[in-house]
């Protein structure tokens, strides 16, 4: 009998521990993005992006080992003022340009480069 309870013992204490972790990592597999928000799945482990999906707004179960690398979903404004260029016959102008630009889900796929802690993509 004593060797037994031992078992039973172990046994309960390894299904314990197994019923805790399930119950602090599926909450932290949970990621959520705003209404204003688009992003991309991060490995927090490797610093890898996966540019395969991108995630629009809401709740995402993406497991404990990720994170979202977010960007604007709603308009990107750029303000160029007073670039000085050269003309073909050598005469200086001086002009200012404004963007507007929004980005789109399914053009962002695959197309992030990353540079130090800076984030280009190609909008072609």
């Amino acid at each position: 009998m004593g060797q037994d309870q031992a078992v039973l013992t172990c046994i309960g204490v390894c299904v314990g521990i197994v019923a805790l972790l399930v119950v602090i990592l599926i909450p932290m597999s949970f990621v959520g993005l705003e209404w204003y928000e688009m992003g991309f799945k991060r490995s927090k482990s490797t610093g890898s992006v996966d540019t395969d999906r991108v995630y629009t707004f809401g709740l995402h179960f993406i497991g404990p080992d990720a994170e979202f690398k977010k960007f604007r979903a709603s308009a990107h404004f750029e303000d160029f003022r007073k670039i000085t260029i050269f003309s073909k016959d050598r005469l200086e102008m001086v002009i200012s340009c404004s963007l507007q630009y929004f980005l789109r889900p399914h053009q962002l796929q695959g197309r992030m480069i990353t540079l130090d802690s800076w984030i280009w993509i190609s909008l072609h």
